[in-house]
């Protein structure tokens, strides 16, 4: 149009330039107002608008596991919440542009995921729909739907496209590693940069206050999370015969760095978590039978021998951590940490008997906002002296079962089962039969998945939350593998004999739509 008018190119650039200039002066002027900072996303949004359409798929591995948050949409949903729906959105439109119908990506995961999402939006309805404080409302629960509900249309949006294989062990490595950005949420806290809050999530902010209010020892929540991506990255790209690797020792070095940042958060949980999870990819590489089970222990027994002296000179937060162990640790740590022992198993003695109110039909996520108030401030006030009752009023439950049968009934749990038992086989057989280059992937990721369904089931759960832990890592095999793989049957039966790797052979059951 301006070469039509017979202005040349450098006009048309100040025409756009100049009125952007002034919209975004306008919108520094006062950077914290509401009209202001969605200015600012709009613009920016704008201008990465080509990379995210082009990319949307990666972004969205990328963003999986980051803290990072859209501020200017109510709630504050993650930035993977938004991705998941165009992931969703440019699949449908693939589809309808090639005149293709949309298949179910890996239909013996997405059965059990669509009978959960059925139980979980009739839930909802019958117990009163989905509302939250976000939207003013007086009933809360609306965030935990979302969270529950992204975890199951994350899966179809992972799956809806097959990585690239010459991408595949970068964009796992992201896929885990995009956690780091949780320390980024200790840092500006303890650095005051309030500003940061914007694009990330304040939920390890929140912690950290919390633990300063109530006058107890610092915990780094996000800089554990972020040391346990980074030694799920290290176990993933080497395992552990590449850890053990004497000829790299620098390998074993950040392995052990790692699994120590994790125990600055304070949680004796990652300690289950490390030593499931060693535990089965240890068993799995098979080197229960080979030297590499002596270098462990003495990796192990070299590490011990190391700590147990020193221990109450480390800091309260691993102290805490530690307090699992058989080990003499500060008075201070190792009450706190027995108080919330205690503190949950008599909450689960309350919970346990409403279980049978709720086994047909489900409580569901929504709560009273009042309730939760009122019983908060009334323990303040020492009107009631059971400290979990704001929390059995919210649904939190801090136990896997109880967090899927109370608010769902036994429809919720049995789909979960269902899915578990699905997500499970599917790992095993792309492990078995998937690319012989992607074996030390497909390993991880089997093992990572039994990991935290054993711990989910027997230690510490939550439904909601982990639902896109289990999803996450169920939709990367997915995209990795194109498919669940099934070994191809051999036409003849000399040559089937002969072939000792049938994974080389092996085709995906479905490919994702």
């Amino acid at each position: 149009m301006f070469r039509q008018l017979g202005l040349p190119a450098w006009v048309a650039l100040y025409l756009f330039a100049i009125p952007l200039a002034i919209i975004v002066g306008a919108s520094v002027a006062d950077p914290l107002a509401p009209t202001s900072l969605l200015t600012l996303a709009m613009i920016i949004a704008l201008g990465l608008a080509p990379v995210v359409l082009r990319f949307y798929h990666e972004s969205l591995v990328v963003a999986w596991n980051s803290a990072l948050v859209i501020f200017f949409l109510p709630g504050r949903p993650t930035l993977a919440m938004a991705l998941v729906g165009l992931c969703l959105l440019m699949a449908v439109v693939n589809r309808a542009m090639v005149r293709q119908p949309i298949l179910l990506p890996a239909r013996s995961i997405a059965t059990p995921l669509v009978v959960m999402a059925a139980i979980i939006i009739i839930t909802a309805g019958i117990t009163g729909g989905i509302t939250g404080r976000a939207f003013g409302g007086e009933m809360w629960g609306a965030r935990r739907y979302a969270a529950a509900l992204f975890g199951i249309a994350g899966f179809f949006a992972l799956a809806s496209r097959q990585i690239p294989p010459q991408r595949a062990r970068l964009m796992a490595a992201l896929f885990f590693l995009s956690a780091v950005t949780s320390a980024l949420g200790d840092l500006a806290y303890a650095m005051g940069w309030e500003y940061l809050f914007l694009i990330l999530s304040t939920d390890v902010a929140l912690l950290q206050a919390v633990s300063e209010h109530l006058g107890s020892f610092v915990r780094l929540t996000g800089v554990c999370w972020a040391a346990w991506a980074v030694f799920n990255f290290l176990l993933l790209r080497y395992g552990i015969s590449g850890l053990l690797d004497l000829t790299r020792p620098w390998r074993m070095l950040f392995a052990l760095l790692a699994f120590a940042g994790t125990m600055l958060g304070g949680y004796r949980s990652y300690i289950v978590l490390s030593v499931l999870l060693l535990g089965i990819l240890f068993y799995l590489e098979g080197l229960h039978r080979t030297k590499v089970l002596a270098i462990a222990l003495g990796v192990f027994g070299l590490t011990i021998a190391l700590v147990v002296p020193n221990v109450r000179s480390l800091p309260l937060a691993v102290q805490r951590s530690l307090s699992i162990l058989p080990v003499e640790i500060d008075p201070v740590a190792r009450h706190d940490a027995q108080g919330t022992l205690d503190w949950r198993f008599e909450m689960w003695k309350a919970v346990v008997k409403e279980v049978p109110q709720y086994l047909f039909v489900g409580k569901g996520f929504g709560y009273s906002g009042t309730d939760y108030y009122l019983t908060q401030e009334a323990f303040r006030r020492g009107l009631i002296r059971a400290s979990y009752e704001d929390t059995i009023i919210s649904g939190n439950y801090h136990n896997g079962i109880l967090t899927l049968i109370i608010p769902f009934g036994i429809w919720g749990l049995g789909a979960f089962i269902w899915f578990a038992t699905a997500g499970f086989r599917a790992l095993v057989r792309n492990y078995r039969y998937g690319d012989a280059s992607f074996r030390t992937l497909n390993r991880f990721l089997l093992a990572s998945f039994v990991t935290r369904m054993i711990f989910y089931f027997g230690v510490y759960g939550q439904f909601d939350l982990d639902m896109a832990t289990f999803t996450g890592l169920l939709g990367l095999s997915v995209a990795i593998n194109g498919g669940i793989r099934s070994p191809q049957p051999a036409t003849d039966h000399s040559e089937a004999a002969n072939d000792p790797e049938p994974t080389r052979t092996a085709k995906p059951e479905l490919e994702p739509a």
